[in-house]
């Protein structure tokens, strides 16, 4: 199996993990949390284009209501390294 952490960040990887599906190597693209629709999709192209099969989880390390409370800080405080934009409830569910 291979992990490949913010995958939406390392776009110029789509071919590492193109040729290891094509290799049969199961494959977790683990997004950071409030990851962009667009950037998912992104990713969901790869296996759309090859039909390749797919299974999507979430796992919730923590419960909704300090998610949200998280997000509002983030937005607030902009922390760097972990603010890149404001992101509003709607997208973050």
């Amino acid at each position: 199996m291979c992990v490949i952490q913010n995958p939406a960040e390392s776009r110029l990887s789509s071919p590492l993990p193109v040729r290891l599906l094509q290799l049969g190597v199961p494959i977790v693209f683990d997004f950071r949390p409030a990851t962009r629709r667009m950037d998912r999709a992104w990713v969901r192209s790869i296996f759309e284009k090859r039909q390749l099969p797919t299974m999507c989880c979430i796992i919730s390390s923590r419960p909704m209501n300090r998610a949200k409370r998280d997000l509002h800080l983030r937005n607030e405080t902009k922390p760097e390294g972990l603010y890149f934009g404001f992101v509003s409830e709607d997208r973050f569910r």
